[in-house]
């Protein structure tokens, strides 16, 4: 069954909150004020802590190692490099390396068998509308989430910062090409401002969890998504999944509201 993971990088951490939040898990930081505290408040009630680090974070993913062991799982956003680094320094425990996701410009191109009025014309290469890439590098969405294979990683985050600032829908082309190689593995963040946003997610490919901000469960009752995410798990099982959204497609750009 997808997962449904809180999202608390940006804040300082409200241990209240997190344990009545009713998700599965909450990401946590290693940077943000208590986040020990969270964690804790996390393993306490029989929820998922995942500690966010990054870049040259050995430190805390060592003492972390040791007095957690294998129980506690990090999420590293420092390129899937780092992650596998820093992987080695705590064997047997569970690692998430997450990514930005965006959207790669339309391009044009002249069509030699494309002709008005005696002219060549551009024409829109239609394969751009769906390219998506990775920032701090530039890779392929596809060559990113080979390689995170790879390297062994059986889970991956996407997360789309445009999507995000869009509040109109996840970005379902990002997902659904991802969906089809994580097997299950993949998480998914950024532009889901509504319940109808989470079911054409769910509508549209099969995801390990997704991640939703604490302003987003502000307005909508956990009940609501827990809901929504059961009908979408129980749908697929049933070999029901494709359920016909019509307005994503309204506009080839990240958001499917």
């Amino acid at each position: 069954m997808t997962g449904i993971i809180l999202d608390w990088r940006t804040s300082s951490c409200d241990q209240h909150q997190i344990s009545t939040s009713g998700c599965d898990g909450a990401v946590i930081s290693c940077h943000t004020d208590g986040f020990e505290v969270g964690m804790d408040s996390c393993l306490e009630r029989g929820m998922d802590a995942f500690v966010v680090v990054s870049a040259g974070d050995d430190e805390i993913v060592e003492r972390l190692f040791a007095e957690k062991g294998s129980g506690i799982y990090f999420i590293c956003d420092a390129g899937l490099t780092e992650t596998a680094r820093l992987r080695d320094l705590a064997p047997l425990t569970q690692w998430v390396p997450v990514t930005d996701v965006y959207k790669v410009e339309a391009s044009y191109a002249f069509d030699a068998n494309a002709y008005q009025g005696g002219f060549k014309t551009y024409q829109l290469n239609p394969g751009s509308y769906e390219e998506r890439r990775v920032r701090g590098g530039g890779l392929q969405l596809a060559d990113w989430v080979e390689r995170s294979k790879y390297l062994g990683f059986e889970r991956v985050w996407i997360d789309s910062s445009e999507a995000e600032a869009v509040g109109k829908g996840f970005d379902l082309i990002a997902a659904r090409r991802t969906s089809r190689d994580m097997n299950g593995g993949l998480w998914v963040s950024g532009g889901g401002t509504t319940l109808a946003h989470v079911q054409n997610l769910l509508n549209e490919c099969a995801i390990g969890s997704v991640v939703v901000g604490g302003p987003f469960l502000a307005g909508v009752e956990i009940d609501q998504l827990r809901s929504v995410v059961a009908s979408a798990t129980t749908q697929e099982g049933e070999g029901q999944n494709a359920v016909e959204v019509t307005d994503k497609n309204a506009q080839p750009v990240l958001a499917t509201g």
